[in-house]
């Protein structure tokens, strides 16, 4: 199943793991392993509001709030319930999964991508303006500050010490972080449920037909979507220790995030990111269903059929396929069972 996905991603991430295992070890200073542990936190961001707007294609523009989310909720926690930052961060990441769910419901709703757009970005600005207006908690735009680090680790006779004025310990904390995601994410995209993902971005019409629920899957897709980004927020809270409204949910943000999206070109690729599918054996190993020799699918205004002898470049395949969509009620023609690949399968059903 993994040749759906490129060539060898776990080697690929096999060898992005030795390159961030090397790096504390190399003479850098501090300011070098800082803007590399900001590197990680947000290359975490970017993978996860990628599942939504280049697997499932919905051009939403307002993940920067569960990002605030998941670093506000996360640092509130810990600062006024003295709750250890390794389990609230989590806490941070499920709030912003379930605020996802919250905001998926409406967004499904809209056809229009640019309207899908236009409400994410309101939502983000409302998130803002609400930890803006929230001063007796947040303190509002003067900052939360306090923001306690994760709890230092001992390994051995070394102690491992995280937070803005530790490179080393944060570094390895990020670097961590970004390693367990991803691999999490590759088995996710490897699975029957990232197929579905894709069979969903790549033809939705012929997924719903063959059995897929729309609905519930982008609504976890979008979900998970937020949960991962909730959690490189909360992670980046207790890194820089202080936080305000403009520098998590501003436009700011959003700028630099798409910028990040853009440069590293919107898809699930090993070669960009990780992943990059075929669209029809998606669609097909997504429904569990193997080759058959005679399928077709008619389209929704019934003004053709995509059978699986076009495209082929024979004359004979391509004559018949004309020959059979000006005739819409008869038969297909006869001949013989071709022998290349079949790669949309659905049920022939009546024809009529």
């Amino acid at each position: 199943m993994l040749e759906v996905f490129g060539r060898r991603p776990y080697l690929v991430l096999l060898g992005i793991a030795a390159f961030l295992f090397v790096m504390p070890f190399l003479p850098l200073n501090d300011y070098i392993l800082h803007i590399l542990t900001i590197f990680l936190i947000f290359a975490v961001f970017a993978s996860g509001w990628n599942l939504t707007l280049g697997m499932l294609g919905l051009k939403t523009l307002g993940h920067h709030a569960f990002f605030a989310i998941g670093a506000y909720i996360s640092a509130i926690v810990a600062y006024y319930g003295g709750v250890s930052p390794w389990l609230t961060i989590w806490i941070g990441a499920m709030t912003a999964a379930v605020a996802g769910i919250i905001i998926g419901f409406p967004i499904l709703r809209i056809r229009s991508m640019p309207h899908v757009a236009i409400v994410t970005l309101a939502f983000a600005e409302i998130v803002r303006l609400i930890f803006s207006n929230l001063k007796e908690i947040t303190r509002g735009e003067l900052g939360f500050w306090g923001i306690p680090p994760f709890d230092p680790i001992q390994i051995g006779e070394t102690t491992l010490r995280f937070g803005i004025g530790n490179a080393v310990g944060s570094y390895i904390l990020a670097a961590v972080f970004f390693l367990a995601v991803h691999i999490a994410l590759l088995v996710l995209l490897t699975s029957r449920t990232g197929l579905t993902f894709f069979a969903i971005r790549d033809a939705e019409a012929a997924a719903e037909s063959l059995g897929v629920h729309l609905s519930r899957w982008k609504i976890f897709a979008f979900a998970l979507s937020a949960g991962v980004v909730g959690l490189s927020g909360a992670i980046y809270a207790h890194y820089v220790m202080i936080l305000t409204p403009i520098s998590v949910a501003g436009p700011e943000m959003l700028i630099t995030l798409l910028a990040m999206i853009i440069v590293g070109e919107v898809d699930i690729s090993l070669r960009s990111h990780l992943w990059r599918p075929s669209s029809y054996r998606s669609v097909r190993a997504a429904a569990g269903i193997r080759r058959f020799p005679h399928a077709s699918l008619r389209c929704r205004n019934h003004s053709c059929r995509l059978r699986r002898a076009a495209g082929t470049g024979r004359p004979e395949a391509q004559t018949a396929t004309r020959n059979h969509v000006s005739d819409m009620s008869g038969p297909p023609p006869k001949r013989s069972p071709p022998s290349w690949p079949t790669y949309l399968v659905l049920p022939t059903g009546d024809r009529t």
